[in-house]
């Protein structure tokens, strides 16, 4: 028994006086990705975003929204919605290219009246300017803005927002369409 080591109460068997310690510092904590560096990676996706933004908002510079409070997708050489000339009814996205159009040119509450998800969306291009160019700017990620626009409860939101949008443009259309369309 002369070759078995000596084990003491302050080192158990398998460790070492070299050992890591869980309790030592493990280096700097995380940062949230709003306080990160600069990095030129996130510079080049708020230059995206901006410029997605930018050509939703500009496209509806260029268009003349139709009278008709829809249709003005047409001028992209786009067809006519199937659905409305089916049915006569608008389908969920009519009026949403007036709106987003009536909105880049600043005409705010024709563009609410028209269609209120385009509307909606117009905002959002603006906001996407906003925030891809800050982020453009100063280097920082628009991950957490991803992250919460990604989450069920915020797409079930934008979900809802369609379809409240789809059922004032069905209520005016057997209506008459007394509201959506522009004088």
């Amino acid at each position: 028994m002369g070759n078995a080591p000596i084990q003491t109460e302050a080192e158990p068997a398998g460790l070492s006086a070299e050992a890591p310690n869980p309790d030592a510092d493990a280096g700097p904590p995380a940062v949230p990705a709003w306080m990160a560096p600069p990095s030129w990676r996130a510079r080049l996706s708020g230059l995206a975003v901006l410029l997605g933004g930018a050509a939703v908002l500009g496209v509806g510079i260029w268009l003349s929204p139709d009278t008709a409070g829809l249709g003005t997708h047409t001028q992209l050489g786009w067809s006519p919605c199937g659905f409305e000339g089916r049915t006569g009814l608008p389908c969920a996205t009519c009026g949403m290219t007036t709106a987003t159009t009536l909105a880049a040119e600043g005409r705010l509450l024709d563009s609410l009246r028209v269609q209120p998800a385009g509307f909606l969306f117009a905002l959002l291009a603006a906001l996407a300017c906003l925030m891809g160019g800050w982020s453009a700017w100063t280097g920082r990620s628009l991950m957490p803005v991803a992250l919460v626009l990604v989450k069920p409860k915020t797409l079930v939101a934008i979900g809802v927002a369609v379809l409240l949008a789809w059922g004032y443009r069905l209520a005016d259309a057997m209506l008459g369409q007394p509201w959506t369309t522009l004088s």
